[in-house]
């Protein structure tokens, strides 16, 4: 139980710094979900591609940036989805 309370507390602290320090591809890829309008399906396509490496991007997100990236698309879809 200890271990895994300073886990999560470990975790969110470091998912906590890279929220606040995003990569412009990151940012851009964030924007890209908010605005997307009817093209969830194929903006999910493209990312992933773009994370198994099929499309490149220049400085492609970190690997705790997909993380967000995931998450802020995951939420936009539920919202979509409730929309319908």
């Amino acid at each position: 139980g200890v271990f895994w309370y300073e886990y999560h507390k470990a975790e969110a602290k470091l998912m906590d710094d890279v929220k606040s320090n995003l990569s412009d591809s990151a940012k851009n890829l964030l924007n890209q979900i908010a605005k997307a309008n009817g093209n969830l399906g194929s903006l999910g396509t493209l990312l992933f591609k773009i994370q198994d490496g099929t499309v490149t991007t220049e400085n492609p997100p970190s690997k705790y940036e997909w993380n967000i990236i995931w998450a802020a698309y995951k939420v936009r879809k539920a919202a979509a989805v409730t929309t319908h």
